[in-house]
């Protein structure tokens, strides 16, 4: 977010912005990418047990063909990472939140919903990167599948495997 600049201003961001390609990689980016958030983690905080603002990206990037591959590649599905139990990446507010647990794992939690109004649950716990793939693969089958309508993947998730355990 860049505030307060002035309307006569605005040319000369826009042109910083499209000198570096920040508009270009905004503008084609994938809804779940544009909805992600992580903690700063490693080598900032002293509190990470695990990556999470730098290894975000690359799981997103193995995440978006398992979307396209059940036709959800439009879905905002909000996901967010944190390196450790603290809520610095807000990982209880998202449809789809991972907490990393150890250097490489991470516990899944699914079911919150995009106003963050409803928090979400530990699915999984200890996942590596395959098994995490390999989750959501069939998390998103499912979803895909058995959705009502424009239901979301946080709403879905919370009655199908939160709500009723």
């Amino acid at each position: 977010i860049i505030a307060d600049v002035q309307e006569g201003d605005k040319w000369l961001i826009d042109t910083i912005l499209n000198q570096y390609g920040v508009k270009k990689i905004t503008q084609t980016s994938s809804a779940i990418r544009l909805s992600s958030l992580a903690c700063v983690a490693f080598n900032t905080c002293p509190l990470a047990l695990a990556e999470a603002q730098r290894y975000i990206p690359s799981l997103i990037t193995k995440i978006e063909p398992l979307l396209a591959k059940h036709n959800l590649s439009q879905d905002d599905i909000v996901l967010r990472m944190t390196g450790c139990p603290n809520g610095c990446g807000r990982k209880t507010k998202a449809e789809i939140g991972f907490v990393g647990t150890a250097y490489g794992l991470y516990n899944l939690h699914i079911g919150g919903d995009r106003l963050g109004l409803r928090l979400n649950k530990k699915y999984k716990e200890n996942l590596n990167e395959e098994q995490i793939l390999q989750t959501l693969d069939e998390l998103f089958r499912v979803y895909a599948k058995e959705k009502k309508g424009s239901e979301t993947f946080g709403d879905f998730a919370n009655s199908k495997w939160i709500s009723a355990n």
